[in-house]
């Protein structure tokens, strides 16, 4: 994966999209990003028949994330704008 944060606290890649770590210790980062989601098709798979297909569409989210001893970090994330809306579901936009 293609990944990179820069020591003014922005980043950019794959993973975790573009954003801005707003904490200063190693330990603690939290901070606000954009992320993509590439959407789905439902006939991808039998499973997902009359699921409906997901377009892509960005998301925006905060995170935070706390280092622990021996390499362990404890992550959260809150993103909005990914899935679909019961009303898209009804088939009513």
């Amino acid at each position: 994966m293609l990944d990179y944060q820069w020591v003014n606290g922005w980043f950019a890649g794959v993973s975790n999209g573009i954003g801005y770590n707003f904490g200063g210790d190693s330990k603690l980062q939290y901070g606000l990003r954009i992320t993509a989601d590439f959407g789905r098709k439902q006939r991808r798979s039998d499973a997902l028949r009359g699921m409906g297909d997901i377009d892509p569409q960005a998301e925006v989210g905060a995170f935070f994330n706390y280092a622990l001893p021996l390499g362990f970090f404890l992550t959260s994330s809150l993103r909005y704008g990914s899935g679909i809306s019961a009303l898209e579901h009804q088939g009513k936009p």
